[in-house]
This record gives structure tokens, C-alpha cells and sequence, in this order.
């Protein structure tokens, strides 16, 4: 159609393609808390904030925050989500889906998993206090605690 119908487009061709193709959403989780797109553009903060970053798709460009709890499953125990799966709707995941944003939590993800077998307890369980501390650490920018972890 390109070369058909658009000037300048007489002799292009095709290249290369994606060698596979790819999704931005997927099946998400149903978790302890679900992230909102009102939360997601409203800026709204969680005390068990396990990453935060600025928005690059929304105009106001709050700094959005993901909660631990988003991660937890809701009835499944020993279970723990990163990644575009976790329990968000539609249009939040959309937003913070991007590769950096996984990253963060799947370090969050990990760091958790590691307290709960240190501990012997159940990652839903984790005291949020204590994985902030140990995610700041290992170097994640978080927002100021404002309360000094338990023992967990």
C-alpha cells in the first residue's frame, strides 16, 4: 500500500520483522491490593511502597508508587508476582508495565522471598518495614520511611 500510495515510498521494502511478537498486558494477579489508574495518576503513596517512579505518559507526571501488597496474592500463600502480571487494572498496568519498572519489582520480589525464608515465615507475611530497608540497602531509591522495621 506504502508504495502503492505514498509518495516517496516507491521503491521501499521490508528488511527485517520482530522475530516474535510481543504483548504489553497479560492475565494479571488478583492480590492484596490492586493498583488503580486513579492511584497511578493521583500520586497516591503507600506506606509498604516497594518502587516509585516518575510517569512518563501522564501530563500532571506524578510519581507513581507500587505497593508490596500488589505483588501478594490473595489467596494463594508462598507466591509472590513481578512484572506486568501484577494486580493492577488495565489502564494502571499500561502505564507501568515498562522494562525498569519489572526490574524494581522483581528485585522487591526476590528481596521479600529471601526475608521469608530467613524467617521461616510466609512471604505474605514479610514485614514491609524490614524489605524497605533491605531494598535501600541494596541501593533502591525509596520514598523516607517513616517507621523503623520490626524484626522480621
Amino acid at each position: 500500500i506504502l508504495q502503492r500510495q505514498v509518495p516517496g515510498f516507491e521503491d521501499c521494502f521490508i528488511l527485517d520483522t520482530a522475530s516474535q511478537l510481543g504483548t504489553r498486558g497479560s492475565r494479571r494477579l488478583t492480590g492484596e491490593y490492586t493498583v488503580t489508574l486513579k492511584d497511578v495518576s493521583s500520586g497516591t503513596t503507600y506506606d509498604d511502597t516497594i518502587t516509585y517512579f516518575p510517569s512518563l505518559q501522564l501530563a500532571e507526571r506524578p510519581l507513581i508508587h507500587i505497593p508490596y501488597r500488589s505483588l501478594v496474592p490473595e489467596k494463594t500463600n508462598g507466591l509472590l508476582v513481578a512484572g506486568r502480571c501484577y494486580s493492577s487494572d488495565g489502564p494502571a498496568n499500561n502505564l507501568t508495565n515498562l522494562i525498569p519498572h519489572c526490574v524494581a519489582m522483581g528485585e522487591a520480589a526476590g528481596t521479600a522471598a529471601a526475608i521469608a525464608v530467613e524467617h521461616s515465615i510466609d512471604v505474605r507475611n514479610v514485614d514491609h518495614w524490614t524489605l524497605q530497608k533491605r531494598l535501600m540497602e541494596q541501593g533502591v531509591a525509596l520514598p523516607p520511611i517513616q517507621k523503623e522495621a520490626t524484626n522480621n
